[in-house]
């Protein structure tokens, strides 16, 4: 069993986004983290501070991996098959070489040595090129040599340790190949039970490790230049996606599709502790080289993945995908969810577009949906028609209009007029009344969006100081409400001191306010309402203001929250995007609220049912 897990020494969040590769780079003058992300940009991390120095693009594919060449060069490989070499100028990373080879492709490159990188190629072949003239050197035509075998991608590269003459290569077939560089021949291969994801080796035991999309470890040994199968060691979830053995030689740490750190002992193959600190795949696992002064620690562990708000917003979607499947699996009806949209108000139709797309994503694993499209000069009488046959409709599980309506029609009686227990928006009194009460009842999708968002993110709330700015029934007050409630009531609330600012609190009580929270959450309306002086460092922000403005470089519409999030970030520990952030987490609760409502009906209507029953 394993022990337990020891705590982050620190988490570091902003805007990265999902992150594919992580670099240490330390020397004497400097101590830093580089995040190479899935967009093409880098991050470059100040450890001393836990801030962000500065960034850069490297293109616009994501980042696969980074190499520190001899403290002077830095290696970023791309997804697209471009290695682009930097040199230091001037405080800045220039490009110095561009080594394109023009092969797509999800292996990491590796460095051989301070002039030759060893690269993957097409038909299976795998090049070596120089740093310095960025020509190629020479070519291993696998092919040719394994031609009695269809080898499929070059999945893992891997130089072993103390020589620049072979090199371990794992070939998508499931084979493992040690190939003699300088002869260009091939010395020992071994039959690997599935496609290899991910694969390290050190000299201590002379010992492999190779993970898959299953939940198999395969440990191999190396002897005189024969590879030999050990052992595999089975994990509780399948898929591999990095393995990462510690500068000492004494433990590797295993990351996996399910967002845990698996780690290791290198000499009894024990697992020593799991780390749940990710909420989805993990991308990329590393040691720092060389002692780091800023954590007093020999060897730090940096881990990242995919962890974002759309992660976390797809994390949720997978799981609904398993539990309708099971809820139809035994004979239940598909929810359904209907939307009205009245009038041509742009962001209520991207609103519900966003809804109804995500909807009929999860078509596919249960949830009906449709919109219901009324003309901008429908009255009243005619939209609560509409609403009360949706009412009766035992087929509708969920309800939702899109607010704000055209002018003339009565939003309040619009809400009330949908059915508590078809309210998926959470809109209605008696929800809200629940709410309040901290009783059991349908959550305004938007809160508990934001809830998972801070439970998901594991970032810490018990006894905290929350402020809320933005004071509507539909969400400022509500999500205050949950902040504030009772950890151990019916809601789940987080244990919050909270406190409600809103537009007409005065500017220098609100900054007041903001900078003694360790959470903001901002739900005004109002575009760059929250500026990087308001928010205290290391505090949490989460922005759920969705403004159209006029974007005066482009001169076209953009959305954008309610913080100044390209200042506020360089303070903030966590910070949501908008859009990116919030949105995608309210869709996806709108829909596990749907589902949870036609699970509630089903239940309600076959106690019906069975009372029906016993009074024949």
């Amino acid at each position: 069993m394993a022990v337990i897990p020891p705590d982050p020494k620190y988490l570091l969040r902003s805007d990265m986004g999902c992150i594919h590769s992580l670099l240490f780079w330390i020397n004497s003058d400097v101590e830093h983290l580089y995040a190479g992300c899935a967009l093409g940009k880098v991050y470059i991390w100040d450890l001393k501070r836990n801030r962000i120095l500065t960034k850069f693009d490297a293109g616009i594919d994501p980042c696969l991996t980074m190499h520190n060449i001899n403290n002077n060069n830095l290696l970023v490989q791309q997804k697209c098959g471009s290695i682009k070499i930097y040199n230091m100028s001037n405080s800045h990373w220039s490009i110095n070489k561009i080594i394109d080879h023009d092969y797509h492709s999800f292996c990491r490159c590796q460095v051989l040595s301070e002039d030759i990188v060893i690269t993957a190629l097409k038909d299976s072949n795998i090049g070596l090129y120089s740093v310095k003239s960025s020509n190629m050197e020479l070519t291993l035509y696998s092919s040719e040599v394994l031609y009695s075998k269809k080898l499929g991608e070059v999945m893992a590269i891997k130089p072993l340790p103390s020589t620049d003459q072979k090199i371990l290569v794992a070939y998508e077939i499931g084979l493992l190949v040690l190939w003699d560089i300088t002869a260009k021949k091939v010395l020992h291969c071994m039959d690997i039970e599935s496609c290899p994801m991910a694969l390290d080796f050190e000299t201590s035991y002379m010992q492999g490790i190779i993970g898959s999309p299953s939940e198999k470890l395969e440990i191999f040994n190396l002897s005189s230049d024969t590879l030999t199968t050990k052992c595999t060691l089975t994990l509780k979830n399948p898929g591999t996606s990095v393995i990462s053995v510690r500068p000492d030689k004494k433990l590797f740490t295993v990351g996996n599709w399910d967002g845990r750190l698996r780690i290791f002992s290198q000499k009894t193959l024990k697992q020593l502790a799991v780390l749940d600190q990710h909420k989805n795949t993990v991308h990329d696992v590393i040691y720092s080289p060389h002692y780091v002064e800023a954590y007093n620690c020999k060897y730090l562990m940096a881990a990242a993945g995919k962890d974002n708000g759309n992660a976390i917003s797809k994390q949720i979607k997978e799981e609904l995908r398993s539990d309708i499947d099971a809820w139809i699996s035994v004979g239940n009806k598909k929810p359904k969810l209907v939307a009205i949209l009245v009038g041509e108000n742009p962001a209520s139709q991207t609103y519900v577009q966003r809804k109804m797309e995500s909807a009929n994503f999860i078509t596919r694993l249960g949830i009906e949906s449709y919109t219901i499209n009324l003309k901008e000069n429908t009255t009243q009488n005619i939209l609560l028609e509409n609403i009360n046959n949706l009412n009766e409709d035992p087929s509708v599980d969920g309800i939702i209009v899109q607010l704000p309506l055209p002018k003339g029609l009565n939003e309040k009686e619009v809400c009330q007029a949908i059915s508590p227990k078809k309210d998926v928006d959470g809109f209605h009194l008696e929800n809200i009344g629940n709410l309040t009460l901290d009783s059991k009842g349908i959550i305004p999708a938007t809160v508990l969006g934001v809830k998972e968002l801070i439970v998901r993110s594991n970032i810490k709330t018990f006894g905290k100081h929350a402020v809320v700015i933005g004071r509507s029934k539909h969400v400022g007050l509500p999500i205050a409400l949950l902040l504030h409630a009772d950890g151990r009531g019916a809601t789940g609330g987080l244990d919050m001191t909270t406190t409600i600012c809103h537009i007409n609190t005065p500017s220098d009580q609100l900054k007041q306010m903001t900078r003694l929270a360790d959470l903001v959450v901002v739900a005004a309306g109002v575009p760059g309402l929250v500026t990087k002086d308001m928010i205290k460092p290391g505090a949490c922000v989460i922005d759920v203001g969705i403004n159209r403005v006029k974007d005066k470089a482009s001169n076209r519409n953009i959305l954008v929250g309610d913080v100044d999030y390209e200042n506020v970030k360089k303070v903030a520990q966590y910070i949501t995007p908008v859009p990116g952030g919030v949105g995608p987490m309210t869709v996806t609760m709108l829909l596990k609220n749907t589902f949870a409502v036609a699970m509630k009906n089903s239940q309600h209507k076959k106690h019906l049912e069975n009372n029906i029953s016993e009074m024949r």
